[in-house]
């Protein structure tokens, strides 16, 4: 292993100083998969700052010191170990690298983080390794924070769609920080400032770190609103289960709205594998029917609601019909693509005032009822009057969510009269507080 750091160091330093093409094979083992070396600089000792604290590291007898410069690290290397990398400095950690010029020698500086090196080399030359390290950490850098940028927003971005559905501008904003990255690689296409070897190496390195972090987030994208889809396609199946038409639509049209989302994704992402391609299908397949299953059973409502009946049945039928419609507009169904229209916002229009006027006629059957009944049984006439207030509060609490312009309906008055009734029969019935 010796006499492969000399030759390096032949084939970098030279007789002149100067660098030449790098043979990687010369200390394959202390390089990492496809790191290549760039600079070799040689001398006979390093000084070594950290925690506050400088030590001189040297090997034993006549051995020497290697700095090796790849495209990855800085490294010091002891010619009596050279299986083993003394000291290293990642290229993205470097501070600072700099040439200190005394009358004897120069003097290179390296910083990274919480420890220093200053190591004065008796062979190579000092300031290429300077310039390089410089460029080459500051390219490092820039394509390491535009990175970190990207996966810290994407982190947010999996969030809000897993549990808000959302998330189209800070995928934008995602998209952003790798194209700055991919442009640090690559330094807008022009000529780079490391030279063309080196610019090859940039390239090789940088843009593979791009690439394959574009494709973790185009996977890990499609995951998150597959899970977020699965998720509100399984609470609209149990909503419709319990006739819960507001989690219902809520829940359905978040669903059929992830899988908008993965099929324009599908469209225009480049890194889909077949696999999620395949699930993306299949998810798409689950939600056939059950939109038009709700458009047809909300339609028919309507009709039998028309048809009209007895108060309490054709109050019921017109409460359900307002739900389903009420539940459909919150949830944005006619705005939503891919699903049948409903025309919920127009429909309501005719249903409010029909379902305030079924409940207002319910509650006057009932008050009917109760005051036939209430000298022979004023407990069951409670109860009717009881419903009565029911059905009125139920009534008011429509006209006000829906600011309907309804103000021939008055409910306070009879509500108030009903609570007289009420309390009437209480004390018709047994006196307050007693327990026969």
């Amino acid at each position: 292993m010796f006499d492969r750091v000399n030759e390096l160091s032949d084939s970098l330093i030279g007789g002149s100083g100067g660098d030449r093409d790098v043979n990687e094979d010369t200390f394959v083992e202390l390089l990492r998969d496809d790191e290549r070396p760039s600079h070799v600089l040689i001398g006979s000792s390093v000084e070594r700052e950290t925690g506050g604290r400088t030590t001189t590291v040297e090997p034993d007898g006549d051995h020497e010191v290697y700095l090796i410069v790849t495209d990855e690290r800085v490294m010091i290397v002891l010619g009596d170990e050279p299986d083993t990398v003394e000291i290293e400095f990642e290229l993205g950690s470097v501070s600072r690298c700099t040439v200190q010029s005394g009358l004897l020698n120069k003097t290179l500086v390296v910083d990274g983080g919480d420890e220093s090196i200053r190591f004065s080399p008796t062979e190579g030359d000092p300031e290429a390794v300077e310039d390089y390290v410089e460029q080459a950490s500051e390219i490092y850098q820039d394509v390491g924070d535009a990175l970190k940028t990207a996966t810290d927003r994407f982190d947010t971005l999996e969030s809000k769609i897993q549990n808000e559905g959302e998330g189209s501008d800070l995928w934008l904003r995602v998209q952003s920080k790798l194209s700055e990255a991919r442009s640090h690689a690559t330094h807008d296409g022009g000529q780079h400032p490391l030279g063309p070897v080196e610019n090859e190496i940039t390239l090789d390195r940088l843009l593979d770190r791009v690439v394959d972090l574009e494709r973790e987030f185009q996977q890990r994208y499609v995951e998150a609103w597959l899970e977020r889809g699965r998720a509100q396609l399984d609470e609209a199946r149990d909503a419709k289960e319990t006739k819960d038409y507001a989690t219902f639509c809520a829940s359905y049209t978040s669903a059929v709205e992830a899988a908008v989302v993965l099929r324009n994704a599908t469209d225009r992402l480049d890194q889909v594998p077949q696999q999620a391609a395949d699930e993306i299908e299949s998810f798409r397949g689950e939600l056939d029917g059950l939109d038009r299953a709700y458009v047809e059973a909300t339609r028919d409502a309507l009709d039998r609601a028309t048809e009209g009946g007895d108060p309490e049945t054709t109050a019921m039928r017109w409460y359900e019909v307002y739900r389903r419609y009420d539940a459909a507009r919150a949830a944005d169904w006619d705005r939503t693509d891919d699903l049948p229209e409903l025309e919920a916002e127009d429909e309501l229009d005719s249903i409010v005032p029909a379902t305030v006027d079924a409940f207002i006629e319910h509650a006057g059957a009932l008050e009917a009822a109760g005051e036939d009944c209430e000298d022979d049984d004023a407990e069951d006439a409670r109860e009717y009057y009881e419903q009565a207030t029911e059905r009125l509060h139920t009534a008011e609490a429509i006209v006000d969510e829906e600011d309907a312009n309804l103000d021939d309906r008055s409910f306070e008055e009879r509500i108030e009269s009903l609570e007289e009734k009420i309390d009437r029969t209480k004390w018709e019935w047994g006196s307050p507080g007693s327990t026969s």
